[in-house]
């Protein structure tokens, strides 16, 4: 049998060593919407009593002190700052105290909006139409990622965009397409091939999914791939079959 003896580092070292990593590990990198980095953590944008109301970033600086209410002898910081950017649906204008504040509400699902009180940018799966003569967000088409005036401008992916009614109709050939025939495939399932049947692959970059590459083509992969919601039988890779002509 063979002992190892392990010397154990004094305990006022390890403890030393154990409360460091404690602080390490404690460290804020990013601050959650509606707060803001002040002094080493994060702090609330309300802290000045409501005068950041729906504010998503913010600046704060600590202008003085005033008496703890729970300890009259002792003072607590007082802060002021500035609001930055607004929580979705809300805009920054001047207040009464000729301060930048939230206090601006354009539409519910906006993201942008105008000094007009009007939408100009929504999240996903809305678009800006004219309600009683005011543009706020409405839901979009089914299936439609972004939209205006119930016009469809990006479909979700697995869906193409039909250019006479702006509705988005699902890809029944292969997962991603731009359009009805099997020929207007961008994508295939993992272990197929598209098959691309021109060199401008800028303007032209679709076609067919096959088994194998046919007799003119050859194999190549395509990495750059701009999906961003693959599933998990697709491959985040394009596997292609190139023309024969364009190898040298």
């Amino acid at each position: 049998f063979v002992f190892l003896m392990i010397r154990r580092p004094p305990r006022s070292t390890q403890s030393r060593s154990s409360a460091a990593s404690d602080v390490y590990k404690r460290q804020c990198l990013k601050c959650a919407s509606g707060y803001t980095f002040f002094n080493g953590e994060c702090r609330s944008c309300d802290v000045t009593n409501g005068l950041f109301v729906n504010c998503k970033t913010c600046e704060l600086f600590q202008n003085g002190t005033k008496p703890d209410p729970s300890n009259p002898l002792k003072t607590i910081p007082t802060y002021s700052g500035k609001c930055k950017s607004c929580n979705n649906g809300y805009f920054l204008a001047q207040d009464a105290q000729n301060q930048q504040n939230c206090n601006g509400f354009c539409s519910p699902n906006a993201l942008e909006c105008n000094n007009e009180n009007e939408a100009t940018k929504c999240v996903d799966g809305y678009g800006t139409k004219p309600i009683f003569g005011k543009i706020m967000c409405e839901p979009c088409p089914p299936n439609c990622l972004s939209c205006s005036e119930d016009r469809c401008i990006q479909c979700l992916p697995g869906f193409f965009r039909d250019p006479s009614s702006f509705q988005c109709i699902v890809c029944s050939q292969c997962p991603y397409c731009l359009g009805p025939t099997e020929n207007d495939c961008t994508a295939c399932f993992q272990k197929k091939f598209l098959q691309l049947d021109s060199t401008d692959y800028d303007s032209q970059r679709k076609g067919k999914c096959v088994d194998k590459c046919p007799t003119g083509y050859y194999q190549d992969v395509m990495q750059t791939v701009s999906y961003t919601h693959l599933r998990a039988h697709e491959t985040p890779e394009h596997l292609v079959c190139r023309l024969l002509l364009e190898k040298k």
